[in-house]
């Protein structure tokens, strides 16, 4: 007897003796495991699948540990009513300050500028040149000469034939945009006032335009004004995943309560912190409905392919086992699972069931022949046993080399997918038998079950044997037709994509990068003192893709500048009168709006100008179009609001009548200004660390006020494509290699999933070719047990991309799992038709354990790919569904005429008794 034979024998012999004792045995682990399956943690981020030890890592951890990951909670308001938008801000806020259980995880709520902070500090905020240009424009306050002085400034800065700067870094064109959302507020507010000014009292009307003109917009608007942002900085991170979810909840209350209070408005949220307790709920339902899904039609499959109810109950309770056993041997060993390992129930639904199949269908078709429960049982480890150890050997044995790749998410995924192998088989191979000798002694002939008859392999087995030349030709026909295919194939980079688009927050965080032209994702690097924050923000204002920069080092700039500030502030507190009372004629108006014209004509020149430093769509040439218009050279475009020539048409309409309402306004309009640029004119000193609102210093020093953090927020768009990932990477590691973020990580991911996939392939077929080698000791069976894993690879790589489908850096790393699955399918049939050495049997017994085997783990597979959340895991279930699916089309069609070349002249027996 040979050894595998004695080695089948001794198992049926345990099982059949102790096939009582078995199930309560394994009753006990359950219950343990169960305790034990409590212990895991799940986590979803990016870093998670990445060595603590890489410098990136530790300087994103490092980032976590003191600042909470610099992870924000953005807030969305969307409307065409700039008022009522703001009024839903304010009382979003007022609803958070007042619920204590949100605050308690809230560092801070940047909702709007302080304006007591620009009253104490503001001129302290902009460069000493500036400031003295700012005290030439305020030194006489009337309307008039002021919009007079404006323009002159505007002309010497940026228009004029020898305008001192250029616009060329983000930082200059963020400051320009701020200064175009002042203009259009400003003369906005005074159309409105010349055409309705008993609105409210004068007084009023002249306080709220100073204030528009030296505060600014007091919210973040986008350039057309249509999104309000705001954010806040929790202290939590997005690594807590259960807080965020608590945190969440009121937050998701008080956003639904403002949507039902401004039904004209639409309030949501983005961030990474928001988009962590989405992906959970998301994990979540892909964790648990697929797999739900997968178990209720694989049960549908085995009521119409087995003659026993009880026995598709007996698979499907001892595949829940199974797993179970390995979340609990997760649950004291590793005791985490990440985005890849999460999936691990589906996969091993799909991937263990085909272990009792095999028993199953055997042991059945044993029975079917006259077979008493034991012997049949015999017969089932005698001729399908070892190829079913075989098969699960040679798919652990694959999952465990992936986790010698060296790759941190491979490591885990291959170590439990390896182990939740070995576990579902080790069930399959001990608790089913023993309780199908216990439960399942049924007479087969008194089932009255409906029941497909898969006679149709052994026909389908029985044509490719015996029209081999056909069936070879028309295999390679195909397949070069694939092969030429395969090269259709596109890399999806936007990571994304690989995001539950259904998502509230990835629906904002597509509008955010829309509308406000940058990612939510910064890049962050910790600064370990002020000095060396100005340092790198300055190389940062000139990196390429850097759409803004959050920097401690735009409130304090060295000794010598804060010396000349303070200087030209004093020269400012020091002017003598700066308004007076004037009386505008019909004259007066007219150049009131050709001062208006002027400032149109300078907004135009400098969206022109602006184009040559920062490129022909940035955003100061969409804000000017958005408040004027479409400007093409000499043509025009799409209309915008038309902020000038509204204002200079009204005026132009009736001259005296809006000098007399000029009058009545400049003065309080005067004394308003003077009066605040007297509250910021008293700056004497430099500012310190205390003087910053609280929001900023809380989310922008550590305790010590010493570290500092710097955000960096890329383009829009950034994440679309890969060569701009590594641009901005290239670039912004070039200012400091500690610059760490979510598209640092992506790359390293990127880079970390080719490598390792590239690896793991050719270490898995390696290990798999000598495991048969070992096993088989026939190196024809070797061949015929690969060739069909081989031909369906190449089919599979070939219909991927025909069906209209992308690889992206999730689907790629599951590639090598189809050589440790569909390895399976060759290796049965060939170990059966090695002991058989008839294609009829080996097709009526293995061939239908095979294809419902196969059946099992598309739909396992195949209920990720249909309705699975995360697009990284639909993207491995179809991958996984359609390479599972050609391996089996060629283990069933080319590999009976591969067999057909080692046929014995004496091996066509008959199925039936005989095989006892």
């Amino acid at each position: 007897m040979k050894t595998e034979e004695k080695m089948m024998t001794a198992i049926a012999a345990f099982v059949t003796r102790f096939y009582k004792w078995i199930p309560f045995v394994a009753l006990l682990l359950f219950i343990l495991s169960i305790i034990s399956a409590g212990n895991i943690e799940t986590k979803t981020e990016i870093k998670d699948l990445m060595s603590e030890k890489d410098p990136m890592i530790a300087s994103y951890i490092e980032v976590d540990s003191v600042f909470a990951g610099g992870a924000s909670i953005m807030i969305t308001i969307e409307g065409n009513d700039k008022i009522r938008m703001g009024q839903c801000a304010e009382d979003f806020v007022a609803a958070l300050q007042a619920n204590p259980e949100i605050m308690k995880e809230i560092k801070a709520i940047n909702l709007k500028i302080d304006r007591q902070f620009i009253d104490d500090w503001g001129l302290m905020l902009s460069e000493a040149e500036d400031i003295a240009k700012t005290a030439e424009t305020f030194a006489q306050l009337n309307l008039l000469p002021f919009i007079n002085a404006l323009n002159n400034s505007f002309e010497e800065t940026y228009t004029g034939e020898e305008a001192e700067e250029e616009l060329e870094t983000n930082k200059q064109e963020n400051e320009a945009v701020a200064m175009l959302s002042q203009l259009e507020t400003f003369f906005t507010l005074l159309r409105e006032y010349l055409e309705n000014p008993e609105a409210l009292p004068v007084e009023d009307q002249g306080k709220i335009l100073a204030e528009t003109f030296l505060y600014g917009e007091p919210y973040q608007f986008n350039h057309d004004n249509s999104m309000l942002l705001f954010t806040m900085t929790p202290t939590l991170s997005a690594v807590e995943v259960e807080k965020i979810v608590e945190l969440m909840k009121p937050i998701k209350a008080i956003q639904a309560d403002m949507n039902a209070k401004y039904p004209d408005l639409h309030v949501s949220y983005t961030g990474e912190i928001p988009m962590q307790g989405d992906e959970n709920d998301a994990l979540g339902f892909d964790m648990m409905v697929p797999s739900l899904v997968a178990l209720v039609l694989i049960l549908l499959l085995f009521i119409f392919s087995f003659s026993q109810l009880r026995s598709i109950l007996f698979i499907l309770l001892v595949l829940i086992m199974g797993i179970v056993f390995n979340y609990g041997f997760v649950g004291i060993t590793i005791e985490e699972i990440n985005m890849l390992t999460s999936i691990m129930a589906v996969l091993l639904i799909g991937l263990g069931v085909d272990y009792g199949i095999q028993i199953v269908a055997n042991f059945t078709t044993y029975r079917e022949d006259g077979h008493e429960p034991k012997e049949a049982l015999r017969l089932t480890y005698l001729k399908a046993g070892m190829g079913t150890l075989l098969a699960a050997l040679t798919t652990a044995l694959a999952f465990f080399v992936i986790s010698a790749t060296g790759v941190k998410a491979f490591e885990q995924f291959g170590i439990i997918m390896g182990t939740g192998i070995i576990n579902c088989f080790l069930a399959m191979f001990f608790i089913l038998p023993a309780i199908l000798l216990w439960w399942g002694k049924k007479d087969l002939s008194k089932s009255h079950l409906p029941n497909i008859n898969y006679q149709f392999l052994a026909t389908l087995g029985k044509f490719s044997y015996r029209h081999r030349t056909a069936t070879i030709i028309s295999g390679i026909v195909v397949t070069i037709g694939l092969f030429a295919a395969v090269f259709l194939n596109e890399m999806e980079y936007d990571m994304m994509q690989l995001e539950p688009q259904q998502m509230p927050s990835i629906i904002q965080y597509n509008k955010v990068m829309e509308k406000f032209e940058m990612t939510p994702f910064a890049s962050m690097v910790i600064a370990n003192s002020i000095a060396e924050a100005r340092e790198l923000t300055d190389q940062l204002e000139k990196t390429p893709l850097v759409a803004d920069i959050q920097s401690v080092a735009d409130f304090f700039p060295p000794a010598e500048e804060q010396t000349a500030r303070l200087a030209a502030i004093a020269e400012i507190r020091n002017m003598p009168q700066r308004y007076q009372t004037l009386n505008y004629s019909a004259g007066d108006a007219e150049a009131f709006a050709y001062e208006i014209q002027r400032t149109e004509w300078n907004v135009i020149e400098m969206g022109d100008l602006s184009v040559a430093g920062l490129g022909e769509n940035n955003k100061i040439v969409k804000k000017r179009n958005a408040m004027i218009r479409e400007i093409f050279g000499a043509e025009v475009g799409k209309p915008g609001r038309e902020v000038f020539q509204q204002l200079i048409k009204l005026i132009e309409s009736d001259p005296s009548l809006y000098a007399a309402r000029l009058n009545r306004l400049d003065y309080h309009f005067a004394r308003a200004m003077d009066a605040i640029v007297t509250r910021m004119s008293q700056t004497d000193r430099p500012m310190k660390n205390a003087d910053l609102p609280e929001h900023i210093r809380k989310s922008m020093f550590d305790e010590t006020g010493t570290r500092n953090l710097i955000m960096i927020y890329p383009d829009d768009g950034v994440l679309d494509d890969i060569d701009r990932v590594r641009h901005f990477n290239d670039s912004v590691a070039r200012v400091s290699p500690r610059i760490t973020g979510t598209t640092q990580i992506l790359t390293a991911w990127m880079e970390e999933v080719i490598n390792a996939s590239e690896k793991a392939g050719i270490y898995i077929f390696a290990a798999v070719i000598f495991f048969l080698i070992l096993n088989f000791r026939n190196i024809k069976y070797v061949i015929f047990a690969t060739t069909p894993l081989v031909i369906g690879l190449i089919w599979m790589a070939g219909v991927y991309p025909l069906l209209g489908q992308k690889l992206n850096l999730v689907n790629i790393a599951v590639i090598p799992l189809v050589i440790g699955m569909g390895i399976d399918f060759g290796i049965h049939i060939a170990h059966r038709f090695k002991v058989e050495h008839n294609i009829e049997t080996v097709y009526r017994y293995t061939g239908k354990g095979v294809f419902l085997s196969a059946l099992t783990t598309m739909i396992g597979f195949g209920s990720l790919g249909l309705i699975g959340k995360f697009g990284s895991v639909n993207s491995m279930g179809r991958i996984l569904f359609i390479g599972i699916l050609t391996c089996l089309l060629t283990a069933m069609i080319i590999l009976p005429a591969l067999l057909s070349f080692n046929k014995k002249k004496h091996a066509e027996p008959k199925y039936g008794r005989s095989h006892s």
